[in-house]
């Protein structure tokens, strides 16, 4: 027998998720430890019991919940859940816009929601997975898959002693930097020159001009979303160095 909608089902879909499907992600709340100038000997650097990073503790969490969950949590409601594109290309393929986007239509006990995702800048195969990921999840929300954590995910005294980032509750998203994002971080690094430690200060220092951020420890605590608009302005960076080297070479020869 299929599932209808109903205040039960609704319910259901609405539930908060269990503190071990939500995950962590740290953000600093103190300008001057974002700054790496903080003098509060309150804010120790320090292994984080809650998320594990190495960081100061002058810092929040925002909670997500991530494809997986969200997945669980329809099948758990609606068996038959299923999800479609809007529209096909010429192909018959999903379509997907000039932005690495698509539209889909969610359907869950009956009643049907648009959402849109995008792949985050990734290329490939991964593209495509990511941006149906992140459009089932936007769906979801519509439905109040993990309505419950969007929303300010902070203490306002906490900010006694410095400013405190307006941070917006991460909800479905964002979700944190993959191990994937990472590995073309690091080989961006090396293929721009800036891959030895001592040019550390150099790598935060334009990774933060280019996420218009400041505090940045590494850049393995970006969220996904920043750590695909860091990969995009390196590969930028990288193709007209590589532009420019060409250009060189042609004049001397």
């Amino acid at each position: 027998m299929a599932t209808e909608m109903n205040l039960a089902v609704a319910a259901q879909l609405r539930a908060p998720f269990l503190d071990s499907e939500i995950g962590k992600l740290p953000r600093i709340w103190c300008k001057p430890c974002r700054d790496r100038a903080c003098k509060d000997d309150r804010h120790r650097i320090e292994v984080c019991g809650k998320c594990g990073n190495k960081m100061t503790s002058a810092h929040l969490h925002l909670d997500y919940v991530g494809h997986a969950e969200v997945t669980d949590r329809l099948l758990q409601v609606d068996p038959e859940w299923q999800w479609e594109p809007v529209s096909f290309d010429a192909n018959g393929q999903p379509f997907v816009d000039g932005l690495g986007g698509m539209w889909i239509r969610l359907t869950v006990a009956g009643v049907s929601r648009l959402g849109y995702g995008d792949a985050g800048g990734k290329r490939g195969a991964d593209a495509i997975k990511e941006a149906i990921g992140d459009a089932i999840r936007n769906a979801a929300m519509r439905f109040g898959v993990g309505l419950d954590l969007w929303g300010a995910k902070f203490d306002p005294r906490a900010g006694e002693d410095g400013d405190l980032a307006d941070v917006i509750g991460a909800g479905l998203t964002p979700t944190p930097i993959t191990d994937e994002q990472q590995k073309t971080i690091a080989q961006l690094w090396k293929d721009l020159g800036y891959a030895d430690d001592s040019q550390y200060d150099t790598r935060m220092a334009i990774a933060m001009k280019i996420l218009r951020i400041s505090g940045l420890e590494s850049t393995a605590d970006l969220a996904e979303a920043e750590a695909n608009t860091l990969i995009k302005a390196l590969r930028k960076r990288l193709a007209e160095v590589t532009r420019g080297k060409a250009k060189a070479s042609a004049v001397t020869e």
